[in-house]
């Protein structure tokens, strides 16, 4: 389920199901204690043109996270890149502008003290894109692609 940075409390945005109920994100997140919180937000903010809004409102919302999981080590991740097609599409999601929130979240993993992953290393060609061959439809991954940035994460967490 796609949600935005401003949205993981919104109470109409109950997308986690847990034992036939549902919850918001935040809610989920402090149903028990985890070791890891790894988070990814920010191709649907792309469309706001404001980057210090998102900035912090990610930076609130990794405090959140910090203040119902204490002892979790938290992990940023970069965002994956777009199609050459998707990017030159006329959408407001472009590969200029991944790169662009990339760096504002490379810059909250530092100031926040949080693990940065770049998964948009593993997904990016020589041409600044993703392959055509790796995504149902310029932004999503591929079945077998979902499976590399798993293979990603779990060989790139802190020991």
């Amino acid at each position: 389920t796609g949600i935005m940075v401003f949205e993981v409390d919104d109470a109409a945005k109950k997308v986690i199901k847990s034992g036939g109920k549902s919850y918001t994100v935040m809610e989920a997140l402090g149903l028990k204690q985890y070791g890891k919180v790894y988070v990814m937000l920010g191709v649907n903010e792309l469309g706001w043109y404001d980057d210090d809004k998102y900035f912090d409102h990610y930076a609130a919302l990794i405090d959140t996270v910090r203040s119902l999981q204490p002892e979790a080590d938290i992990y940023l991740q970069t965002l994956l890149p777009v199609t050459t097609e998707k990017s030159e599409s006329g959408s407001y999601v472009t590969n200029d502008g991944i790169v662009r929130f990339n760096g504002l979240i490379a810059r909250l993993a530092a100031e926040k003290r949080v693990y940065l992953l770049d998964p948009y290393s593993v997904f990016v060609g020589e041409d600044g894109a993703l392959d055509e061959l790796w995504s149902t439809d310029g932004i999503h991954l591929t079945r077998s692609r979902y499976a590399l940035w798993l293979e990603y994460l779990t060989t790139h967490a802190a020991a």
